[in-house]
C-alpha cells in the first residue's frame, strides 16, 4: 500500500478499503494503457501509409497492436517500475 493512504485511511488503508482502491487503480491503468493504444494505432497506421505507401488494412492496424504491446513488455521488463 502507498504511503499517501496510510495518512489518510490508517489502519484500513491494508483492509478492504485498500484492495477497493488498488482494483480501481487498476482498472484505470489498463483503461488509460488501452486508450492510448487504441488513439495511436490509427495514427501510427496513417503516418506508415503516407511515408511507405502502405496499404491500411485490418492486418495492419493489428499488427501495429502488436509490435506495439511487444514494445511495451520488453519495456517493462527490462527497465520495469522498480530500479536498484
Amino acid at each position: 500500500m502507498w504511503n499517501f493512504l496510510l495518512g489518510i485511511f490508517r489502519d484500513k488503508a491494508d483492509g478492504l478499503l485498500g484492495k477497493v482502491i488498488d482494483v480501481c487503480f487498476m482498472f484505470g491503468l489498463i483503461g488509460g494503457i488501452g486508450t492510448s493504444l487504441a488513439l495511436g494505432t490509427p495514427l501510427l497506421a496513417e503516418g506508415i501509409h503516407s511515408l511507405f505507401d502502405v496499404e491500411k488494412t485490418l492486418t495492419f492496424n493489428l499488427t501495429i497492436v502488436v509490435i506495439l504491446m511487444v514494445f511495451f513488455c520488453i519495456c517493462l521488463y527490462f527497465f520495469g517500475l522498480k530500479k536498484d
